[in-house]
């Protein structure tokens, strides 16, 4: 019998190498469970990191197709006007505005809110 105990999966900061690795195995395990993903992660990088958090990871920010440029005026203005439709509905609102997470639309809002206020 083994005495020591099992590794416990906690959240970290991820690597530039565990993102690159990330997109890779999405694209090369198409039909795979993020819990098979996670492993092969970890076995690779030797990181601890679970299914969940490289589905999130990966849908909020390592995504090839989120667009990460500069936010332009328009989609300011639709994030606020959505924001009084859908209120904090950030995933209806992301609807609206392609290659955007709802995650990093919240994220803006609130620190570009948070400067208005000031």
């Amino acid at each position: 019998m083994d005495p020591s105990p099992p590794k416990k999966k906690t959240k970290g900061i991820w690597t530039e190498a565990e993102n690159k690795h990330l997109i890779n195995l999405v694209e090369t395990m198409k039909g795979a469970s993020w819990k098979e993903i996670a492993d092969s992660l970890n076995a690779e990088c030797g990181s601890h990191k679970t299914g969940k958090q490289c589905r999130e990871r990966y849908r909020n920010y390592a995504d090839p197709g989120l667009d990460k440029s500069e936010w332009r005026t328009h989609e300011k203005v639709l994030v606020v006007v959505f924001h009084q439709i859908y209120g904090n509905q950030w995933s209806s609102i992301a609807k609206h505005l392609n290659k955007r997470s709802d995650v990093v639309m919240k994220n803006y809002f609130y620190s570009v809110t948070r400067k208005a206020l000031k």
